[in-house]
């Protein structure tokens, strides 16, 4: 089975689709039925349609974010965050998530649509299907370090996936450790690709099964 059954955990977002999108009977069902699309939108694509990243207003943003010291079990996404803004003075992000707990999700932690100055920092995540850490569609100026990714029923996409869009992003001393569920494809160990640039991957100790 591909998807666990359950919502997102930990979610944080700064700006989501317009209303215009969908109508106010959809959002209701959504509000109790983990962000289920119809029409032109599927799960894992809910922030695109035609190839094309929403623009969102810019004053709708979430900054100083810390996520921190939590545990998280089940579900589809543990911790999620979608606009969440920030910078980073010295060695210090403006939004953290450190030192959580995640087991047994669909996908642990996942940035996506406009996200900047996160760290990921610390955590144990464990037993996800499809991803440990996912940065996408323009996550940019984030630090993944210093986690455990480990998971003994990969089937999906990778532990750590980097796509669409996303620049100037460091993951750095990481330990990774993934095995193929029974009778199982997955994707990658470490992904970046789908027009990223500028990503810097170093020092991780990368160990596993991987179909790519």
């Amino acid at each position: 089975k591909m998807e666990r059954e359950g919502a997102t955990s930990i979610m944080v977002a700064g700006a989501m689709l317009p209303e215009s999108h969908y109508d106010q009977n959809e959002r209701a069902k959504n509000a109790i039925d983990d962000t289920k699309f119809s029409g032109d939108y599927v799960r894992w694509g809910i922030y695109s349609k035609a190839g094309e990243v929403w623009g969102n207003d810019p004053s709708m943003t979430a900054t100083n974010i810390k996520v921190i010291g939590n545990q998280v079990e089940g579900g589809r996404y543990g911790i999620s965050f979608i606009s969440v803004s920030g910078g980073k003075t010295g060695d210090q992000y403006s939004n953290q998530i450190k030192d959580n707990y995640i087991t047994e999700t669909t996908r642990t932690i996942a940035l996506q649509n406009n996200n900047s100055g996160v760290e990921i920092s610390g955590n144990v995540l464990t037993d996800y299907l499809s991803t440990g850490v996912l940065l996408g569609y323009n996550t940019d100026n984030n630090m993944v370090a210093n986690n455990i990714i480990q998971s003994v029923n990969f089937q999906g996409q990778s532990a750590i996936q980097i796509n669409t869009g996303s620049e100037n992003n460091l993951v750095k001393g990481n330990r990774i450790d993934q095995t193929l569920a029974p009778g199982k494809e997955g994707g990658w160990l470490v992904y970046a690709g789908a027009e990223v640039s500028n990503t810097r991957i170093v020092d991780n100790v990368i160990a596993g099964e991987a179909k790519k």
